[in-house]
């Protein structure tokens, strides 16, 4: 099955997503409450916010696992 390489508009927007998410979350969700348009840009700009989302969810479980290690020794 062949990748499909990324547009520049999606990269573009999936980076900005990612950064305004981490440094302003409150901003980030404002931004995307009013986004009523449908294009690369946005999708990336989304999918960013959901790259951070899975990482900080991982960073998570990384902490409760090592905090349950921690406990039982």
């Amino acid at each position: 099955m062949e990748e499909l390489e990324p547009s520049p508009q999606y990269l573009k927007g999936f980076n900005v997503g990612y950064q305004m998410a981490k440094a302003d979350p409150d901003l980030f969700k404002q931004l995307e409450n009013s986004l009523n348009r449908d294009d690369e840009y946005i999708h990336g700009l989304k999918m960013g916010k959901k790259q951070l989302d899975r990482e900080m969810l991982l960073e998570q479980v990384k902490q409760s696992q090592q905090q349950s290690r921690d406990r039982d020794r």
